[in-house]
């Protein structure tokens, strides 16, 4: 009966740190899901036909060197999809071929 406690605790704390490194790589914010249609300079790019501006210095200013159009991306902006204002603060790539 130990044994079987001592592997459900280890398979729960498993599951818990791994919950946990999945999101280690993302920044609170508005998230927005889609392909890449078009790439200007690197300062800007295109969400599915919609144009945000990437904050300078920022971790999406680096992550969008090595991104590409048709990449399929969550998009974390600094403020509502809406306003003006608002810039992608930071890109994570989906996996995928």
């Amino acid at each position: 009966m130990k044994a079987s406690n001592i592997r459900l605790t280890t398979l729960a704390v498993a599951l818990v740190l791994g919950a946990a490194a999945a999101l280690g790589n993302q920044i609170a914010g508005f998230v927005l899901t889609g392909h890449i249609t078009a790439i200007s300079r690197g300062d800007a790019l295109s969400l599915d036909g919609h144009i945000y501006v990437i904050k300078a210095g920022s971790p999406a200013a680096a992550a969008v060197q090595k991104l590409s159009k048709g990449a399929f991306v969550d998009v974390v902006l600094s403020g509502p999809p809406g306003t003006s204002a608002s810039q992608i603060i930071n890109i994570v790539p989906h996996p995928g071929p």
